[in-house]
C-alpha cells in the first residue's frame, strides 16, 4: 500500500488547488417550485455548529419565502471523497475532523471502511493494537506475550512467526500501512 498524506489526496482531484486549500461546499438553497439555486461556500473542517449557522443564515436570507431545503450544489478539495447532494453535513464535518486529526491514518481506515465514519471512529476507539514497522513485528509482540511468555530464547526459535502472522491476519487481525508505520487493528 502506497503512503498517501492528506494533502495529496485532498488536492489530487483539483489541479488548481494549493497545498493550503481548505475543503469547501456550496450550500445552495433549492427553491424548486422557481427553479433557482443560489448560496455561498463554506469551509467544512470547522465546528459543526458554525455550518449549521452559515445554513440557517442562508435560509433565512433566501429572497423566496418559504425556502427551507439545501442541497450541496459542488464541492472543491475532498481528493477522494464523493460528496453527495444531499450529504449530511454533520457526518461530512465529522469526516473532515477525522481526517485532520488522524492524518494519513485516517485516510486509509476510510477507505477501508468503505466511506463509514462510525465503523472507522470505533476501529480507531475499540480495536487499535498499536504502530509497529510491520505486521511480523507485532505477531512475535503477540505471540511472545500471549503464548510464549517467559519460554526461553531456545523454545522461541522453532516457533514459526510467519505461520502466526498469516493465521492472525487472516482472521482476526488487519493493519494499514501509514506515516510510515504498520498500524494493527483487531477484527471484532
Amino acid at each position: 500500500m502506497t503512503n498517501v498524506r492528506l494533502n495529496d489526496l485532498v488536492h489530487s482531484n483539483n489541479p488548481s488547488s494549493t497545498d493550503n486549500s481548505t475543503p469547501q461546499i456550496y450550500v445552495a438553497v433549492a427553491a424548486y417550485h422557481h427553479e433557482k439555486f443560489h448560496g455561498r461556500w463554506m469551509e467544512v473542517p470547522q465546528e459543526i455548529e458554525i455550518i449549521q449557522h452559515e445554513v440557517q443564515k442562508r435560509l433565512s436570507d433566501d429572497p423566496i419565502i418559504g425556502t427551507d431545503n439545501f442541497i450541496i450544489h459542488d464541492s472543491e478539495d475532498f481528493g477522494f471523497m464523493e460528496v453527495k447532494q444531499y450529504e449530511n453535513i454533520d457526518v461530512l464535518q465529522e469526516k473532515m475532523m477525522f481526517l485532520l486529526e488522524l492524518d494519513e491514518l485516517g485516510i486509509q481506515l476510510l477507505i477501508y471502511f468503505h466511506g463509514d465514519i462510525n465503523n472507522a471512529t470505533e476501529a480507531v476507539k475499540n480495536r487499535y493494537c498499536g504502530a509497529y514497522e510491520s505486521e511480523l513485528e507485532y505477531t512475535i509482540h503477540f505471540v511472545d506475550t500471549h503464548y510464549l511468555g517467559a519460554a526461553s530464547e531456545k523454545v522461541k526459535d522453532f516457533v514459526d512467526y510467519e505461520m502466526f502472522k498469516e493465521a492472525i491476519f487472516s482472521h482476526d487481525y488487519f493493519s494499514l500501512e501509514a506515516e510510515g508505520k504498520c498500524h494493527v487493528f483487531s477484527r471484532r
